[in-house]
C-alpha cells in the first residue's frame, strides 16, 4: 500500500483522487483447495474523458524499482499467447484464469485450487490514453490474498445473547467468500426438524450467509447450535454456540428418601429435584396438603423424622428462581403405625331405656384396622367384631364396663375403659293403703308408692284419685288424702326421676259415709187440690253402706210413719204444712230440706158483711163485702140484688153510693177460684128516710 502511494507520485502517474482502477474489497481470504476471485474494475472515463486502448497486467508479489513494477505474472492483456497467461510458476497456469472483460471495464482474476503458496501479494497495473491526449498513462491498484488452513470457522450469532422463554431469537451464520463460481452451502443444525425448516439464505455477492428466527422452549436451553459450511457435500468447517434460554425453574419433581411408604421411627428425606432451571434456583419452598410449611428452606431438601399419622399427607415443593416459581406434583407421603389413641366414643346426652344406643371404637392408624373386638368388662367373652357396637333398644342390664380392640398389621391396642349407665324411670311402682278398715269419710288416707327400682333414683311422687292429680307432687313415697265419699273411688300413684314417671296399678278405695243429697219428693208434681192421692218419697243421692232407716216429720213434730215412703189418700186442708224426712245408716243420719205442702180448695164460709152496724139512712155511702175462704184465694165475684145480678160489679166489695130507699131489699155474693164456686147467704138491707 505504501508503494501504491509513492506511484501517485512518478512520472506517468495521474496524481490524484479520482480513482479510475478499484479492487474492492483488495483484502481477500480464502483457504487450500477453494478459489478466489479478485474483483477488479476500470472506469470508462477519467476527469471527464474518455479512456481508450487500455491494457493490464496482474503481478503476483509485486515489487517497484521506481519506474515499473516487476514481479510475476499472471495475466497480460497486451500479448495473444493463451488465455494470456504467462506460466511463471508451476501449476499456476492451470489455476490463474483472467476472469473479467476488459471491453467492459471489468479487470477481475480468479485462481482455483489455492495453495497455501498463493499466500500473498498481488496488483493491477492498467495503462490507457485519455481522449484528446496521445500520451500512455498509468494506474497500479494493489490487492493481498490470505490462503488458510484450514478453512476458517464461520461467523455464528445468536441474538439476544441471553433470551428468555418464549421471546422470539435470530441465529445468523455468515462468511466471506470471494468465489462465486464455486460456490458453498451453510446448514444450520442442533434444533428439531421442523424448526431447522425455517432458515434461509440470505447472503450477497461475496458473503455467504444463513438465518433462523425461531420461539424457543425452556427445553432448548444449553442446546448447541452448529452452522456448518459444505463444499460439493462435504463439511469444511464449522461453528457452534449454546443456547442461553432464560426460564423459571422446570420439570421439578420431588422425591422421597427411602420411599413414600413408611413406618413411624424411619428417617423420611425430601429431595426438590428441578430438571432445568437458568438463573438458578433462589430458593425452595414446601407444602403439606396444600399448606404452606416450615417457611422458606434454602436448600433443595427437607429431613423429616416422621411421628404417626402427622406426617401422612400430600407433599409438594416449589423452586423459584428470578422469573418465577413452579411447583412439583403432590406427591402422597403414608407413615405407617400401630393403632393409637384407642378410645371408645359415645353420645353426649345421657342413655335412656329403650334408646338406640351405638359406641364407636376410635383409634388412628395406618395400615386401616383389620379387626375388631367387644368386651364387657365382667365377661371374657367377645360381644362384637364390627368397629361400632350397636344397643337397637338398650336395657338397664346393659349398664356396665366395656373396651375394644384394633388391629392393623403392624400391631394391636386396647382402649381405656367406658362405663356405660343406662338410665331408666322407675319400675314395679306399687301403691298400698295403710289404714285399718272400713275407712270413713273425714279421715285421712294414708298411701305408701312403693318402688322396685330406678336410676337413678326417684325424686318425687304423685297420687292420682280417679286419674285426677290429688296431691302436690312430693318427695316421699308415704302420701295422705282425705277420705272422700265414694264406694269405689280408684287410686294410682306415680313415681318420677330424671327420665320420666311410672304409674303404679290402680287400687280401689271403700270410703263409708252417711247418706248425701237426702230429699223429700212429692208425687204426683204440681197443685195439691183438696181429696188428691199424694205420695211422699224419702230419696237418697247416695250413702255408703247403702242400709238405711227412715223418719218423717211435719213441722217439726215427728209422724209415726217408717220407711221411705209417706202415703196421704185424700188430702184435706189440714195436711198442708212442712215435711221433711230423716235417712240413717251406720255412719250418721242426714235430714232433708222442708217440703211444704199447700192443699188447694174451693171458696168457703161465703158470707155478705156490712161494713157499717148503725142505720142505713138514705143519702149514706154504703160498702158490703163478700167474705170467703179459698186457695188459692178466690178471684172472680157475682153481687146479687133481690135475686138479680148486678151486672158490671166483679169485686168483692159492692159500693152503693148515696143509697136510697128504693135499694133495700134482699143481697147476697158468690165467690169462685181454680177449685170451685160458693155462694153466700142473703143480707136484707134496710134504708130508712130521714
Amino acid at each position: 500500500m505504501r508503494c501504491f502511494f509513492l506511484l501517485l507520485f512518478l512520472d506517468g502517474c495521474l496524481c490524484t483522487n479520482e480513482k479510475t482502477l478499484t479492487i474492492e474489497p483488495h483484502y481477500l481470504a480464502g483457504w487450500k483447495g477453494s478459489c478466489i476471485l479478485i474483483p477488479c474494475q476500470i472506469k470508462y472515463t477519467y476527469s471527464g474523458r474518455r479512456l481508450n486502448n487500455i491494457s493490464l497486467i496482474w503481478y503476483f508479489d509485486p515489487s517497484y524499482d521506481g519506474k515499473e513494477y516487476t514481479g510475476t505474472i499472471l495475466y497480460n492483456s497486451s500479448r495473444t499467447s493463451q488465455k494470456h497467461v504467462i506460466p511463471t510458476i508451476a501449476g499456476l497456469q492451470e489455476r490463474a484464469t483472467f476472469a473479467g472483460n476488459l471491453s467492459e471495464r471489468n479487470c477481475s482474476l480468479k485462481i482455483s485450487q489455492l495453495q497455501k503458496s498463493d499466500d500473498g501479494s498481488y496488483g493491477a497495473r492498467l495503462y490507457g490514453i485519455l481522449e484528446n491526449d496521445f500520451s500512455k498513462k498509468k494506474w497500479y491498484h494493489p490487492a493481498s490474498l490470505n490462503i488458510l488452513d484450514p478453512p476458517p470457522k464461520p461467523t455464528l450469532q445468536i441474538y439476544p445473547t441471553e433470551n428468555k422463554e418464549g421471546q422470539p431469537t435470530n441465529v445468523k451464520c455468515s462468511m466471506s467468500y470471494h468465489c462465486p463460481d464455486e460456490p458453498i452451502t451453510m446448514i444450520l443444525s442442533g434444533l428439531e426438524e421442523e424448526r431447522m425448516s425455517a432458515q434461509r439464505s440470505t447472503g450477497g455477492l461475496r458473503e455467504v450467509r444463513k438465518e433462523l428466527r425461531f420461539v424457543p422452549t425452556w427445553k432448548d436451553h444449553g442446546k448447541l447450535v452448529t452452522c456448518s459450511v459444505m463444499d460439493k457435500g462435504r463439511e469444511i468447517s464449522h461453528n457452534t454456540m449454546k443456547l442461553v434460554v432464560k426460564h423459571a425453574p422446570k420439570g421439578v419433581e420431588l422425591r422421597a428418601d427411602p420411599g413414600t411408604t413408611l413406618r413411624e421411627g424411619e428417617k423420611l428425606s425430601l429431595e426438590c429435584l428441578v430438571n432445568s432451571t437458568y438463573p438458578d434456583v433462589l430458593e425452595y419452598q414446601w407444602w403439606k396438603n396444600n399448606d404452606l410449611t416450615n417457611g422458606m428452606i434454602h436448600g433443595s431438601r427437607m429431613n423429616i423424622d416422621p411421628l404417626g399419622g402427622h406426617h401422612s399427607g400430600h407433599y409438594k415443593c416449589g423452586a423459584r428462581n428470578g422469573l418465577g416459581t413452579t411447583e412439583s406434583e403432590e406427591l402422597p407421603i403414608d407413615v405407617q403405625y400401630p393403632p393409637k389413641e384407642t378410645k371408645i366414643q359415645f353420645p353426649s346426652r345421657t342413655i335412656e331405656e329403650n334408646d338406640a344406643v351405638t359406641l364407636e371404637c376410635s383409634f388412628t392408624a395406618n395400615p386401616p384396622i383389620t379387626k375388631y373386638e367387644w368386651y364387657k368388662h365382667s365377661e371374657s367373652n367377645v360381644i362384637g367384631s364390627q368397629r361400632e357396637l350397636h344397643f337397637q333398644a338398650i336395657q338397664p342390664n346393659d349398664s356396665g364396663t366395656y373396651y375394644c380392640k384394633a388391629y392393623n398389621p403392624i400391631d394391636e391396642a386396647k382402649s381405656s375403659l367406658f362405663t356405660l349407665d343406662v338410665l331408666y324411670r322407675p319400675k314395679d311402682v306399687q301403691l298400698a293403703v295403710l289404714n285399718s278398715q272400713p275407712i270413713k269419710e273425714g279421715q285421712t288416707i294414708q298411701f305408701n308408692c312403693s318402688v322396685g327400682s330406678s336410676n337413678p333414683r326417684t325424686n318425687w311422687y304423685k297420687l292420682l284419685e280417679n286419674n285426677v292429680v290429688r296431691t302436690r307432687p312430693a318427695e316421699s313415697s308415704l302420701i295422705t288424702s282425705p277420705a272422700k265419699p265414694g264406694r269405689a273411688t280408684t287410686y294410682h300413684c306415680d313415681a318420677c326421676n330424671n327420665v320420666g314417671c311410672t304409674s303404679s296399678p290402680r287400687i280401689s278405695v271403700n270410703v263409708h259415709f252417711a247418706p248425701k243429697n237426702v230429699k223429700a219428693v212429692r208425687d204426683p208434681p204440681g197443685p195439691i187440690k183438696e181429696g188428691a192421692f199424694l205420695n211422699l218419697s224419702c230419696q237418697v243421692e247416695a250413702a255408703n253402706p247403702e242400709e238405711m232407716t227412715y223418719r218423717w216429720s211435719k213441722d217439726q213434730q215427728p209422724l209415726d210413719a217408717k220407711g221411705a215412703t209417706l202415703i196421704l189418700q185424700e188430702v184435706a186442708p189440714g195436711d198442708s204444712g212442712s215435711y221433711s224426712c230423716d235417712a240413717t245408716n251406720s255412719v250418721g243420719t242426714t235430714a232433708s230440706r222442708p217440703l211444704q205442702l199447700n192443699v188447694q180448695y174451693g171458696p168457703r164460709s161465703v158470707s155478705v158483711t156490712v161494713d157499717t152496724k148503725e142505720a142505713i139512712i138514705e143519702g149514706n155511702n154504703v160498702l158490703l163485702r163478700c167474705e170467703n175462704d179459698a186457695k188459692p184465694p178466690s178471684h172472680s165475684y157475682k153481687w146479687y140484688w133481690n135475686g138479680e145480678e148486678i151486672f158490671q160489679k166483679t169485686s168483692d166489695v159492692l159500693e152503693l153510693q148515696k143509697v136510697e130507699v128504693w135499694q133495700s131489699g134482699d143481697y147476697f155474693c158468690t165467690a169462685s177460684n181454680e177449685i170451685s164456686e160458693n155462694e153466700s147467704q142473703s143480707v136484707a138491707l134496710i134504708v130508712s128516710c130521714e
